[in-house]
């Protein structure tokens, strides 16, 4: 027994879905990378922030307002981090002095007052009552954090976007 199938292709119709194809599927994936440069510009702020709690809640809202996307071309946005933020984030532990007129000895004096610190920072009163002592200061890798959290979104962006692109054609 022989079964046969004919198949035909109608071409104008062929054509037209390879041109709805050409058109719009840049249009979803341009929607898909610029949905996906928020989302990371989203999750860098909220995980900066995370730490706010613990030390420097008002600057780090300042930095946190600072990064911002941007578009570079069609295909291309750029998440930007200020500077203070990247350092923040890459510096190499190290000792800080309180020396006289530097703001971080107001702010050791806030959260330390008389208490020493344990690890490897100390604070402690001079004999005239001022703040004296070092504190060991480390990084806070805030950008790892919150670009892992977004990572695995990004295929599942394009992947709708070009399904989307297929559906509707």
């Amino acid at each position: 027994m022989v079964i046969a199938v004919q198949v035909t292709i109608d071409a104008r119709h062929l054509e037209k879905t390879l041109s709805n194809i050409k058109t719009k599927l840049p249009v979803k994936m341009e929607i898909a990378i610029h949905n996906y440069a928020v989302i990371t510009k989203e999750s860098l702020q909220r995980q900066l922030l995370l730490g706010a709690s613990k030390r420097g809640a008002s600057s780090r809202i300042q930095i946190a307002n600072q990064i911002s996307t941007k578009k570079r071309s069609r295909f291309r946005y750029d998440v930007t981090i200020p500077r203070k933020a990247h350092l923040l984030d890459t510096m190499t532990p190290h000792y800080v002095s309180l020396k006289r007129g530097r703001d971080i000895n107001r702010w050791a004096a806030k959260h330390f007052g008389n208490k020493t610190i344990s690890g490897r920072s100390r604070i402690y009163r001079g004999p005239r009552g001022k703040i004296k002592g070092a504190l060991y200061v480390t990084p806070d890798p805030f950008t790892v954090k919150g670009l892992k959290r977004v990572r695995h979104r990004l295929p599942k962006m394009l992947k709708k976007a070009l399904d989307d692109t297929l559906k509707g054609v």
